[in-house]
């Protein structure tokens, strides 16, 4: 399988092993695209900057602390007060299924050796056996192996079904595992490629996020001398990462299953090694690989990072525990100076020191307006259309699909995006427009997606027609067609870069 380099670019004197898939070609933008009846909410404002923070509360035993109101809470930014703009206590269970906090059970077969892997499998067994055993929100079994992230069960609330879903899974043999410089770095590039997939498939969708990471942990490479450039690429790669698990509000529970360990590899994994890159980063110079350490980003992004226990299975209902019930605060920077400096964050409880708020540590600064780079934005589209997970940032209801063999075999497709999931900018005429990136798939019926196009449209609202729950972009698009029995679409709004995706089955019978 040809891999994707989303998060590592190619670093000169440093050769990665993995590929980047052929990238589609785009096509120009299309004529507008006259919108037509459906759906939508509150137009993307791109000079708003807001901050939007998780936090779960516990008592010096470690139990959950409900209750608290928005008046108990103190946002400091850099030692700054914030203003609280807007609050909110969410349970699981007691809300609407859309803000229900989710949970994705990350087994990784990529970094984990095939002894600690089956103890990992019988832990998660005796988790889901346990008298009484019970999933309080979405719960999702992802694996990530040496081809990639696979989807193993989607979100339920059955413990069951989890169960049965990795029962039925082969572990393969983690052959990266070899102390080898070049494996290591292919594993830093598959793990952080499939995290940064979760949080893009994430970002514009309701309600927080834990990613239980049940792995060892990535090569830190601490000795490793980078030129400038190979330090620019690998901090701007950091800050980006960053950013997208914080829009897409994701916390890291960090579960090592190999129990107490006598010494680490710098290999295999690491115990305490990462905390000495626990810090943000405000100079290209200071970063390092270990800033992409599992254990690191666990801690940043308001998650925990457990290591040196033989009870995995507690460890992985503690950090299910944690993502049942949390608060959510929202902010607006008082500096209005977005220099993309890291800027550090805490929230305490007025009066109550004996309480812990576990949040993310911070965030950085990024400027407004900067320059994308294209080729990455390209990358991480593609790596969309390869990745088996749905993305839920636009909603894509499917008008139809139809199969022509004339003039030569290609698909039509049409489908209504709800305009309010769409950043509408006004012109010089004051007409309001928005630009989308389709790409498409296809495979056969025991073979992988296989990108095979991208086109940007830009679409135009009928004049003195405003984004509402009643207006709709419809968008036709065609493809040729390759023998496959199914599709996959994935559209991104340019404007706030989220991305939602569709897959539809072609009956070949079927043809006009």
């Amino acid at each position: 399988m040809r891999l994707l380099h989303v998060l590592l670019l190619p670093l000169s004197a440093i050769t990665l092993f993995a590929q980047t898939p052929a990238q589609p070609a785009a096509s120009p933008a299309s004529s507008p695209q006259s919108s037509s009846p459906g759906y939508v909410a509150p137009l993307f404002n791109a000079t708003t900057r807001n901050v939007i923070l998780d936090a779960v509360v516990t008592d010096k035993q470690g139990n959950v602390v409900t209750g608290l109101t928005r008046n108990d809470f103190v946002i400091r930014e850099d030692n700054t007060p914030q203003a609280t703009e807007s609050f909110d206590a969410v349970t699981a269970g007691h809300s609407t299924e859309d803000a229900a906090p989710h949970t994705i059970l990350l087994v990784d077969e990529l970094n984990t050796h095939f002894a600690d892997m089956a103890y990992t499998r019988y832990s998660v067994n005796r988790l889901l056996h346990h008298d009484g055993a019970q999933l309080q929100q979405p719960t999702a079994l992802y694996i990530l192996s040496n081809d990639g992230l696979h989807v193993l069960q989607n979100y339920t609330r059955d413990p069951a079904a989890i169960d049965a879903a990795l029962r039925a899974h082969k572990s393969a043999l983690p052959y990266r595992l070899q102390h080898n410089f070049y494996f290591g770095l292919e594993r830093i590039n598959l793990s952080m490629t499939a995290l940064q997939q979760i949080a893009i498939a994430s970002t514009g969708t309701p309600g927080h996020k834990n990613i239980v990471w049940i792995s060892p942990g990535l090569p830190i490479f601490g000795g490793l001398l980078l030129t400038g450039d190979q330090e620019k690429a690998l901090f701007d790669s950091i800050r980006h990462l960053s950013d997208q698990l914080l829009k897409a509000r994701i916390s890291i529970y960090s579960v090592d299953p190999r129990g107490i360990q006598v010494r680490s590899s710098p290999i295999a994994g690491n115990n305490l090694a990462y905390a000495s890159y626990l810090n943000g980063l405000n100079q290209t110079n200071d970063a390092a690989f270990g800033n992409l350490a599992i254990q690191t980003l666990a801690t940043q992004t308001g998650g925990h990072a457990f290591y040196g226990r033989n009870d995995v299975d507690r460890e992985i209902a503690t950090s299910l525990t944690d993502g049942n019930t949390y608060y959510t605060l929202a902010y607006s920077p008082s500096n209005k100076d977005f220099n993309g400096e890291f800027r550090k964050i805490k929230i305490t409880v007025i009066n109550r020191p004996d309480l812990k708020v576990q949040t993310r540590d911070g965030y950085y600064a990024m400027p407004e307006g900067r320059t994308v780079d294209p080729s990455r934005q390209l990358q991480e589209l593609a790596g969309s259309l390869s990745t088996p997970i749905p993305f839920g940032g636009i909603p894509i209801p499917t008008s139809y699909t139809r199969l022509s063999k004339s003039p030569t075999p290609h698909v039509t497709i049409r489908f209504f995006v709800p305009s309010t999931s769409l950043s509408w900018t006004a012109n010089a005429k004051g007409e309001l427009n928005a630009q989308i990136t389709i790409g498409a798939a296809d495979r056969s019926k025991h073979g992988a997606w296989k990108p095979s196009m991208l086109r940007v449209y830009s679409v135009s609202m009928p004049e003195g027609t405003t984004p509402s729950a009643n207006v709709q972009a419809g968008v036709s698009f065609e493809m040729p067609y390759r023998d496959a029995n199914q599709l996959r679409f994935v559209v991104r709004d340019d404007g706030s870069g989220h991305v939602g995706s569709t897959e539809v089955n072609v009956d070949p019978a079927r043809t006009s």
